[in-house]
C-alpha cells in the first residue's frame, strides 16, 4: 500500500503571542523595536518543538493535511492517522470499484479511535467494512486538521527557547545542558516526545 501526504493549508496564527514572550523576557508592552524579532523567534521555536517527536513529526499550529493513499485498509482494519495531534477528521473521499469519486459519511461509517496520548486511528463502525475502491495510487484521500492546540509545557519549552536566542542573538555552538534538559522535560511532561536537541 502507497501513501503520501499534501499539505492543503497553514495556520497563519502562531500559538503563543509576542506580547507572551515580551512577559517573559521583562520587556515593557510598549517597547516594540524587537517586535518582528521576537515573531520570528516564535515561529522558529514553534517549528523546533514540532520537529522534536520521535520516529515523526507533530504539529502545534493548526494544518489541513490530504492523507492520500492507494487503498483503504482490508475489512475493518484500523487507519492511522499520520501527524499527531489529530484535531478533526473534515471528508474521506475514495475511487468506488468503477472508478468514480465517492465521498465516505465520516458521521455514520466512520469513528475515530485513540489509544495513546497523540495517536489516533481511524475505524469502521461496527457492523460496517471499509469499502473497495478502484486500483490507482490516490484511491482514498482523508481530509483531516492536526495541531490548533498547545498545552502549557510546550508553550514555556518555547518561550525558554525564545528567551536564549533573543539573549544570545550571535552565539554559535551548542546550547547550555540547563537549557536541553528543560526543553527536553517540557516536552517528555506533554507527551510529544523528544529527538536531539538545539
Amino acid at each position: 500500500m502507497n501513501w503520501h501526504t499534501e499539505l492543503v493549508s497553514e495556520s497563519t496564527v502562531e500559538p503563543i503571542a509576542t506580547t507572551d514572550v515580551k512577559v517573559h523576557l521583562n520587556l515593557p508592552s510598549t517597547q516594540t523595536t524587537d517586535d518582528t524579532l521576537i515573531a520570528d523567534m516564535i515561529k522558529t521555536a514553534r517549528q523546533y518543538c514540532e520537529d522534536r517527536v520521535p520516529g515523526g513529526k507533530t504539529y502545534i499550529a493548526a494544518r489541513t493535511w490530504d492523507y492520500v493513499r492507494s487503498a483503504f485498509p482490508e475489512g475493518d482494519s484500523r487507519l492511522k492517522i499520520p501527524y499527531p495531534p489529530f484535531a478533526s477528521l473534515t471528508s474521506i473521499t475514495y475511487f468506488d470499484g468503477v472508478n468514480s469519486s465517492t465521498t465516505l459519511n465520516t458521521s455514520t461509517d466512520v469513528r475515530t479511535f485513540s489509544p495513546a496520548n497523540q495517536i489516533t486511528w481511524l475505524e469502521p463502525t461496527v457492523d460496517k467494512l471499509w469499502p473497495d475502491s478502484y486500483t490507482r495510487s490516490d484511491a482514498v484521500t482523508v481530509r483531516f486538521i492536526a495541531g490548533g492546540t498547545i498545552n502549557p509545557p510546550v508553550k514555556q519549552a518555547m518561550k525558554l527557547l525564545c528567551g536564549h536566542w533573543y539573549e544570545n542573538r550571535e552565539v554559535l555552538g551548542t546550547a547550555p545542558k540547563e537549557l536541553e534538559f528543560s526543553v527536553r522535560d517540557l516536552l517528555a511532561t506533554d507527551g510529544y516526545g523528544f529527538q536531539d536537541i538545539l
